[in-house]
């Protein structure tokens, strides 16, 4: 009995969609939320922080106009895909990562910048550095 061209297809993704299955339990499956948090803390620091702030404040590179990115800026607004595409492509003068970071790269700095961005912070209009902490005496 000769089978269609639909059996056919399913066989041939059969490698591919395993590929998927596995890269979805990936390393970043084991990392745990610090870990996580952690990781893209370290991804942010040695390549954004230099034009968007160490908090996102948009404090670096004077005059180009840099978007802040923390709570009081329009980012918390956009989905985890817009980020990562963002994050993957640039905009304007910012450079994409493209392929140079993993997936789980990008998703661990979405974490960091979904940290900053608490319904706190957010009615404050600010990023974490400007969170000041009185002391009663």
């Amino acid at each position: 009995m000769r089978r269609g061209w639909p059996f056919t297809a399913v066989l041939a993704l059969l490698p591919v969609l395993t590929l998927l299955a596995a890269l979805a339990q990936s390393t970043f499956a084991q990392f745990t939320p610090e870990a996580a948090l952690e990781h893209g803390r370290t991804l942010y620091t040695g390549t954004c922080a230099s034009c968007h702030g160490l908090h996102g404040e948009g404090a670096g590179m004077p005059g180009l106009g840099i978007p802040r990115i923390d709570a009081g800026g329009t980012a918390p607004q956009l989905s985890d895909i817009d980020l990562t595409l963002l994050i993957r492509n640039g905009a304007g003068a910012m450079p994409g990562v493209g392929g140079t970071w993993s997936q789980e790269d990008v998703a661990s700095v979405i974490t960091l910048l979904r940290s900053w961005w608490t319904p706190e912070r957010q009615a404050a209009g600010a990023g974490p550095q400007t969170q000041t902490q009185t002391k009663t005496p």
